[in-house]
């Protein structure tokens, strides 16, 4: 079945299917220097941002005492702050983090996300309305410990060499690992049973359902790899 005569429902049990190890073609498909890594090492890296996810979401429910991501925001002193909306670059913002010590939600894209959940009759074995906050929230503490542990963790200290004339070179971050492993860290925070991922079609198919169907379509490609 094409993707335009698919239901979101359908759409979102297609995409739950795909284990979170087989999205790094996708997290690295929106990362600029995603032309200088092979396939190899996009592999390598997507394991172990995964693992590094997954290794400070335990270490976080460990400290806090709790999964809630809610509580772990005021352990760590994280400011909460709703805006109704946010578009940036002619993409849409669902969350995001501002260093050094707020998380932002756009609530409009949450409140979107749930009515969706509600006119479309998506189960609730499939997506909880109230895991959208959640998903959202909890990525975006991985890129606050990001920035806390930015000498130490794995996202943060592998590098990619761009190019080298001699003694000079250029090494760069690679966005795409944060991306994965705040995905990993969300899945391990909200106990949940498919890759997070899925919550960007969701809520991009609240605000244009023509456009989600092409990034199911790319999803769907990408993953296939």
């Amino acid at each position: 079945m094409e993707a335009g005569q698919k239901t979101i429902t359908d759409m979102l049990y297609s995409l739950a299917g795909i284990p979170l190890e087989a999205w790094g073609s996708y997290a690295f498909s929106r990362d600029p220097v995603n032309a200088k890594v092979t396939s190899g090492q996009r592999r390598d890296w997507t394991r172990k941002a995964i693992a590094c996810g997954v290794e400070y979401a335990q270490k976080v429910i460990h400290e806090c005492g709790s999964r809630n991501p809610d509580m772990i925001c005021r352990h760590f002193g994280l400011t909460i702050s709703c805006f109704e909306f946010q578009q940036q670059d002619g993409r849409l913002l669902f969350a995001e983090y501002w260093e050094p010590d707020r998380i932002n939600i756009y609530q409009d894209a949450v409140q979107k996300g749930q009515e969706l959940c509600e006119t479309e009759s998506i189960p609730e074995t499939m997506v909880l309305k109230s895991e959208i906050r959640s998903i959202l929230l909890a990525h975006e503490i991985f890129h606050f410990l990001e920035y806390r542990y930015n000498q130490d963790i794995f996202t943060k200290t592998q590098k990619i060499r761009l190019w080298s004339i001699g003694p000079v070179h250029n090494d760069s971050g690679i966005m795409a690992l944060g991306e994965v492993a705040a995905m990993a860290f969300s899945q391990k925070i909200n106990h949940l049973s498919y890759a997070p991922y899925i919550i960007d079609l969701l809520l991009t198919y609240a605000y244009c359902p023509a456009f989600a169907r092409e990034l199911y379509e790319e999803m769907m490609a990408l993953n296939l790899e």
